[in-house]
């Protein structure tokens, strides 16, 4: 283009000065609308500053022009430093790739240079065509020119040797990029505009989406954007010098935000950004390279190249008196912060790690941003906010969830209680607690001790799961056994003399630490859990009837009337000889009585040639009969003497027979029970183990009121 600068370079300046009223009057204007704030920047030299490259930490800037300071560099693009070129070229395009610098020129001798610090540069061999771009993807250099028969392409792997390469077409190829795996260069001249590589050696002619005058290309965003030029012969539409692509292949026209010549293009922080060689507002900027808007440049220059880098844009000119370079901070606005992960609550102030990028580069914490955080201790949304360091302006926000973990139930203690008591739960994440519940029942009161104890206080309830709500969620865990408490709904008798069993009638009476009646500790005959059979004790008296379980206490509601005890003083009946006795049974030696009277055993240990035997009688009003044949337990050996001692329990219902002689002189004792009228043998006889010598085991014999325990 170099070639066509040179008769419009004074035109140009004029029709600036002319404008440049008008410029300062629309740049407040404008500024709003513009997404990036340039600031003007002294250059090395006023050359004809064509291109500018970032990498390696330095922006490098070429000119076609100069005496000896034809590179200019800078670490930060505001203070720039002259270099020298190995030759007076007129030096066009420049990238950066494979950790080299490396420059074509339109003209002049040795059309390539290549450094590798921007500083020292060394002068290549290259076919002398008019090269006017060269960029750097997939391990390859690749250049185009607007000179040439058919070769106006050319390739290197290292930037030193240079391969000519078959263009799809001799066009003017303006400039050239690369991007999703394919490089695109377009022309500002010819039928197909556009040519494509997969490779950078085999080209495809394309067609552009209008033949305007194509001059910039860049990628970004999955997408390539050209834009369009208007100098001497070379035309461009009007509204419409921008044209897009996802592939290289098939593009779409887009409105330009003003018919300037749109010399260069490129994409960085989230933006694409333009500039303009004339025109009002040389600068247009586009967040999706569909829809643009214009902006004024800081000084009316010719601005030819832009490039991005450290969160920089960086724009040099042909013109301008020391000031042909503009910079632009990045904003922190069109950063990306990746997802940060939902936090779980700690009740400490939670600041995550957080990941900015511009585009695919990851910041660095401190040097291009600071970090903040807000709300970020109490559960529900935090938020970080990030401000710009160094080139990057503006601040932006990003939020995260601080959620309280679930909790979870691995034990309590005890596993059984009743209201009243004091469960100890333990397991995790119990700060918050709303609730706990026993069978679903709440607790009547509960206490978090730590984030892994609670202890809660009983109320009534059923067996079946623990639960725990907090924020996080509900626990759950089985096992909870209820102990619910008595209840005494009646009983029977209303009044006795001590030794009256009385049936208590009610609900869980079952197990009873405690029962009295009429004051006085009673014995506890039988209990079904909703029937319980006790005796009236000595020392009771007129009063309630009172049971006390691990489940509580009941009272009766009604009150127990102790009765005079009457000793007998009248035989009841005939003299009690049992039947089925054999030779002379002694019968009588040994007898027992049930607690209510009703039953007795008698003992006749001579019967049957010593053997022994008992017999049971029951009373029926004033008449006492037997009951069933005489009870002898099988297993004797011997002559056991069974009936030497006996004894019943306290409801008749079970009987237990001594005979000492049994097994010559060790002794044993038999247990029998009663169902109905019929009594049966329990299991084997009883021989206690640890026994020395003649133990004679069933001399004596005694069992519990309950029928539970026996002693011999």
């Amino acid at each position: 283009m170099a070639i066509y600068r040179s008769h419009r370079d004074s035109e140009i300046i004029y029709f600036m000065k002319k404008i440049s009223l008008i410029a300062l009057v629309f740049i407040f204007c404008f500024q709003a609308q513009a997404q990036v704030n340039w600031t003007a920047r002294t250059s090395a030299a006023d050359s004809d500053w064509y291109n500018v490259a970032y990498g390696n930490g330095l922006f490098v800037a070429i000119a076609g022009s100069g005496a000896g300071n034809q590179v200019m560099t800078s670490p930060d693009g505001i203070a720039w430093t002259a270099r020298t070129a190995p030759t007076g070229s007129d030096w066009y395009s420049i990238t950066y790739g494979n950790g080299l610098f490396v420059a074509v020129a339109f003209s002049g001798t040795n059309q390539v240079m290549t450094s590798p610090d921007g500083i020292t540069w060394t002068a290549r061999t290259a076919a002398a065509y008019q090269w006017r771009s060269v960029t750097y993807g997939n391990g390859l250099f690749v250049a185009v020119a607007s000179s040439g028969a058919g070769d106006r392409v050319m390739t290197s792997t290292d930037g030193i040797t240079w391969t000519a390469r078959a263009s799809a077409v001799d066009n003017n190829w303006g400039s050239v990029t690369y991007g999703n795996g394919v490089f695109v260069a377009v022309s500002f001249d010819g039928t197909n505009r556009v040519m494509t590589s997969p490779d950078g050696i085999t080209w495809t002619a394309q067609t552009a989406s209008v033949n305007n005058a194509w001059y910039g290309i860049t990628y970004g965003k999955g997408l390539f954007v050209a834009t369009a030029i208007e100098v001497g012969p070379f035309t461009s539409g009007s509204g419409n010098r921008v044209m897009t692509s996802p592939d290289g292949i098939t593009w779409t026209t887009r409105t330009s935000a003003e018919d300037n010549t749109w010399y260069s293009v490129t994409y960085g922080n989230g933006i694409f950004v333009a500039l303009s060689y004339d025109g009002v507002n040389q600068v247009m900027t586009s967040t999706d390279g569909i829809t643009w808007t214009a902006g004024p440049a800081v000084v009316t220059n010719a601005w030819n190249g832009v490039i991005y880098g450290n969160g920089l844009f960086v724009a040099v000119a042909s013109t301008g008196t020391g000031n042909r370079v503009m910079t632009a901070n990045a904003a922190v606005s069109r950063l990306t912060i990746d997802a940060i992960a939902n936090q779980t609550y700690t009740g400490s102030a939670l600041t995550p790690a957080i990941v900015v990028k511009d585009d695919a580069t990851t910041l660095t914490l401190g040097t291009h941003y600071s970090v903040a955080y807000s709300n970020n201790t109490n559960p529900g949304t935090a938020t970080v906010t990030i401000t710009g360091m160094g080139n990057y302006t503006g601040t932006k926000t990003e939020t995260f969830s601080i959620a309280v973990p679930p909790p979870t139930i691995t034990s309590f203690t005890p596993t059984t209680a009743a209201t009243g008591a004091t469960v100890t739960l333990t397991g995790t994440n119990f700060t918050g607690a709303t609730a706990v519940s026993f069978g679903g029942t709440a607790a009547t009161s509960f206490n978090v001790v730590s984030a892994t104890s609670i202890t809660a206080v009983l109320a009534g309830g059923t067996s079946g799961n623990v639960s725990i709500t907090t924020p996080g969620g509900t626990a759950v865990l089985a096992g909870f056994t209820f102990i619910p408490a008595p209840v005494i709904t009646s009983f029977s008798p209303a009044s006795g003399s001590v030794g009256t069993l009385v049936t208590i009638t009610g609900t869980n009476l079952g197990t009873p630490t405690a029962f009295t009646i009429g004051g006085a500790a009673a014995i506890v005959i039988s209990n079904t859990g909703t029937s319980l059979v006790g005796m009236v004790m000595p020392g009771a008296v007129t009063g309630t009837l009172s049971l006390t379980t691990a489940g509580g206490s009941a009272t009766s509601a009604a009150t127990f009337t102790l009765s005079a005890t009457t000793a007998p003083n009248t035989q009841q009946g005939a003299k009690l000889v049992g039947t089925g006795i054999s030779g002379s049974p002694t019968l009588g030696y040994s007898v027992s009585l049930s607690a209510d009277g009703t039953t007795a055993i008698v003992g006749g240990y001579n019967d049957n040639s010593f053997q022994g035997a008992a017999w049971i009688f029951t009373r029926s009003g004033a008449t006492w009969t037997q009951q069933g044949a005489k009870l002898v337990g099988t297993g004797n050996s011997g002559a056991a003497r069974q009936g030497f001692s006996v004894s019943l329990s306290a409801d008749g219902n079970t009987a237990i027979v001594g005979g000492y002689k049994d097994n010559l002189d060790r002794g044993a004792a038999w247990i029998y029970t009663r169902s109905g009228t019929t009594w049966t043998q329990q299991g084997n006889k009883l021989v206690g183990s640890g026994a020395t010598g003649f133990s004679q085991q069933g001399y004596s014999v005694s069992i519990s009121a309950d029928g539970n325990t026996a002693i011999v």
